[in-house]
């Protein structure tokens, strides 16, 4: 009976055993198959890659070569004009307190809308650039504000100018357009998106490693500055005065202590400032798809970490909310370089460094949690108002200064541009808040706009949303109260990306 079973299950087993072999020669068959395909798609892909890359070079070849012919003609004359000068601000009011506790009338004021800026777009190469020639290539080693960089060159790709005139330009830049120096700007571009660099922080690196590598005061390094930036997608200048080159920005913001040249209705900027000279010869030709650049910052430059002495901050009105904190000494001095301007929009919307807010985020989440938005709001503004002692620029500084977010915190006085510039951002992202900017005659504070379009005290319409007046300079004032000076005034709206 046992051998009649057994027979039996052999006999139903060898065609289950028969059909899995055949299922897995099957499935061998068609991965055989399926990795063909996708190997074959693959080279189709990289020999399409490999040929629009030569495409790519060859175009870039052929408009670097035309621009070094222009680079070769006579360039024009021109005449510097002296630095910008900040405008001088009203004197500001002195920081008022709230004596009183009562809760502000709802009083809708008048304003003067000054328009939204748009986001300012990174300029790019004009075609992608390959960086095969890296290899073989050792790496030239700098530090820009304390954080180490690396760019593929070496001493067997300097260069060294024979002389100061067009011909002597036109040569080097026939030897920088050679495949060799791909590899370089392809880096270049690579640390700016690594270290969140905007076109201030971009310009000032391509800078800092060109005068290491050929020395501060050399030609050789200004020409290297233009080729890199123009290979970048910036708008670019160079120009001569005697026998020294200087590189040529273009912003479009003004900024000031800066000399400048007037090109096609734009300031050119002198980044290097030559003293006593003012007739430069211009080579003022444009690079294909050249973008102006911008001093607009979304986000805080990702510096190597370097503590700066620590600072307690606490609010009166809620002694929980006390932070201290050391600010990064590379960020600061990064922001201490920054030209000024006067677009308080810029120094909110840069936010604060991912170390300032790991520090100060979480205990301000925590002491402003399960309140009620209006109610977290005046916790925050109360902090701002009263945890940093006031004092005017000109006294700080000795002349008008904006602080970022981060230096406020490293400062030992703020004034009321940097204290609504810092609440600004801390509405907006703890509190996920719009926020705008008010701009009154020698005074700035914040509006915000809460759910519900809801109006608390002193407030106004603006497209469509109601916005309450926040003055981190009004001691004691809770959102929605007014300084009595500004209450008949309209002041000028700036929003912020």
């Amino acid at each position: 009976m046992r051998k009649i079973l057994f027979l039996f299950l052999i006999f139903i087993a060898l065609p289950l055993v028969a059909q899995n072999s055949s299922f897995d020669d099957f499935e061998k068959q068609q991965d055989k198959k399926f990795n063909q395909i996708k190997a074959e798609q693959q080279a189709k892909y990289q020999n399409f890659k490999s040929a629009k890359q030569k495409e790519y070079d060859a175009y870039r070849r052929k408009i670097n070569a035309e621009y070094a012919t222009y680079m070769a003609q006579k360039w024009t004359l021109s005449k510097s004009f002296g630095a910008l000068q900040k405008p001088k601000d009203q004197d500001p009011p002195k920081p008022a307190v709230k004596m009183d506790k009562t809760p502000p009338p709802i009083n809708e004021i008048r304003y003067q809308s000054v328009g939204f800026i748009p986001p300012h777009k990174l300029p790019e190469p004009v075609v992608p650039i390959d960086e095969s020639s890296a290899e073989g290539t050792s790496e030239f080693r700098f530090m820009f504000y304390g954080t180490p960089c690396a760019v593929h060159l070496n001493d067997a790709l300097k260069y060294t100018l024979r002389g100061y005139l067009e011909p002597d330009a036109m040569k080097m830049w026939e030897h920088l357009s050679a495949p060799a120096y791909d590899a370089l700007i392809t880096d270049c571009l690579r640390i700016r998106s690594k270290l969140q660099l905007a076109d201030w922080g971009y310009i000032n690196l391509v800078r800092t490693f060109t005068k290491k590598f050929f020395g501060p005061h050399s030609n050789e390094a200004v020409l290297m500055q233009m080729y890199i930036l123009t290979q970048s997608g910036y708008d670019i200048r160079i120009a001569r005065t005697g026998e020294k080159w200087v590189l040529l920005v273009p912003f479009k913001e003004d900024i000031y202590s800066y000399s400048y040249l007037s090109r096609d209705d734009k300031a050119y900027y002198i980044l290097d400032k030559i003293e006593g000279n003012s007739r430069y010869y211009v080579f003022d030709k444009a690079f294909p798809n050249e973008q102006m650049p911008s001093l607009q910052m979304t986000q805080s430059p990702r510096l190597a970490y370097s503590a700066m002495p620590q600072r307690t901050l606490v609010s009166r009105r809620f002694p929980n909310l006390k932070i201290t904190i050391s600010e990064n000494k590379n960020l600061i001095d990064f922001y201490n370089d920054y030209p000024l301007s006067s677009k308080w929009d810029f120094y909110s919307a840069a936010s604060l460094s991912e170390e300032t807010k790991r520090t100060l985020y979480p205990i301000l989440r925590r002491e402003i949690a399960g309140k009620s938005t209006y109610d977290a709001a005046n916790m925050l503004i109360n902090f701002v108002q009263t945890a940093f002692d006031y004092q005017t620029d000109g006294d700080q500084f000795g002349y008008e200064r904006p602080l970022f977010g981060d230096e406020t915190f490293y400062y030992p006085y703020s004034d009321c541009e940097d204290r609504s510039i810092l609440y600004a951002i801390l509405v907006r992202e703890l509190l996920g808040l719009e926020t705008v900017l008010l701009n009154y005659p020698g005074h700035l504070a914040t509006a915000v706009h809460f759910p519900d379009n809801t109006a608390h005290g002193w407030h106004f319409r603006w497209e469509d949303r109601v916005y309450t007046i926040c003055d981190p300079t009004y001691i004691g004032a809770d959102a929605g109260d007014c300084m009595t000076q500004f209450q008949t005034v309209a002041p000028k709206i700036v929003p912020i990306q």
